[in-house]
């Protein structure tokens, strides 16, 4: 039998933690090893659980928090994956991450050429 792939989650917004924590339980090959909410702790937990993946969600758009570097330095055999959390508009419509929302001025225009 394969060994389970260990998972420590560890992000702010309880949300997204809730969201992949949701994601994964039904997965039989990942065990979550736990579940972090302050970054404080993320560098204490990863060497208590000794997670193979560290699930973080970025705090800016495009910009690797700090403590990515700390954990791949520290633990080289930890892989970090960073969730960027899409930014969402209006109901059914998605604009690309990283995009600033438009100005009324934008939407006035953009309305009146339609």
């Amino acid at each position: 039998m394969q060994k389970a792939i260990r998972v420590l989650v560890a992000n702010r917004p309880r949300l997204m933690r809730e969201l992949i924590l949701t994601t994964f339980a039904d997965q039989p090959d990942i065990e979550i090893v736990g579940e972090v909410g302050d970054e404080s702790e993320i560098s204490e937990s990863v060497k208590r659980t000794l997670p193979n993946f560290v699930v973080i969600a970025l705090d800016q758009p495009g910009k690797r928090p700090a403590i990515c570097d700390e954990l791949l330095r520290e633990h080289p055999e930890v892989r970090v994956i960073a969730v960027e959390i899409a930014d969402v508009g209006p109901v059914g419509k998605r604009r690309p991450v990283g995009r600033r929302p438009p100005s009324p001025q934008q939407r006035r225009r953009d309305q009146a050429a339609r």
